[in-house]
């Protein structure tokens, strides 16, 4: 592997629980995967070769592109499209409206600012079609409370290293989707204390 491929250990613990939940999600038909964030490539590398007609789009900064692209040539998967720029609030929507029968990201919601998390998912509205999916993976609060000890020291940190950063509450989270047309289909507890939410766009 080269050395401009990174490595992510989370990515490499949480991608089979995560595939096994978009697996029942990702219906046969789907042609177009968004993904939001895709950091190191190894999501993309692992997962999109399961879905035989699915082309996945994996996007990020433009530092992030060459990492990425190193584990799309070791996937050695058609399907996984080149990497693409796409930063919230400067980009324009990464595929063309309406391509995207699913967007996926992990672990994003609490590294980016909550204006942009805001302005990631009524851009989503504004370009998904009715059926399609998107699905957030990562921690959250409920009713203003940490699922885990762990979680809350990990929200300290966050906001100590940067101070937009911080775990999101879920029904700040699931307000936004609905006023973008979106209804929640699925909130999966899943390992290390991080959640996995599924919503379909209604209209």
């Amino acid at each position: 592997m080269s050395t401009k491929a990174h490595f992510s250990s989370a990515c490499e613990r949480n991608r089979e629980p995560i595939l096994a939940e978009l697996k029942e999600i990702i219906k046969s038909d789907d042609a177009v995967l968004l993904e939001i964030g895709a950091g190191t490539g190894q999501h993309a590398a692992f997962m999109a070769p399961t879905f035989n007609n699915l082309s996945w789009y994996p996007t990020d900064t433009r530092d992030k592109l060459a990492g990425i692209e190193h584990w799309r040539q070791q996937a050695n998967c058609e399907r996984i499209q080149l990497p693409r720029v796409f930063q919230v609030g400067e980009s324009d929507w990464p595929v063309g409206s309406g391509q995207a029968d699913m967007v996926y990201t992990a672990n994003t919601f609490h590294i980016m600012p909550a204006d942009l998390v805001a302005e990631l998912i009524q851009q989503a509205g504004e370009n998904m079609t009715k059926e399609a999916r998107f699905v957030v993976y990562g921690p959250f609060k409920y009713d203003g409370d940490f699922t885990s000890a762990s979680n809350r020291d990990f929200d300290e940190q966050l906001k100590a290293s940067i101070g937009h950063q911080g775990i999101r509450d879920f029904e700040w989270v699931d307000e936004l989707f609905q006023h973008a047309g979106f209804r929640l289909i699925k909130d999966i507890s899943m390992p290390a204390n991080n959640q996995l939410l599924a919503y379909v766009k209604t209209g």
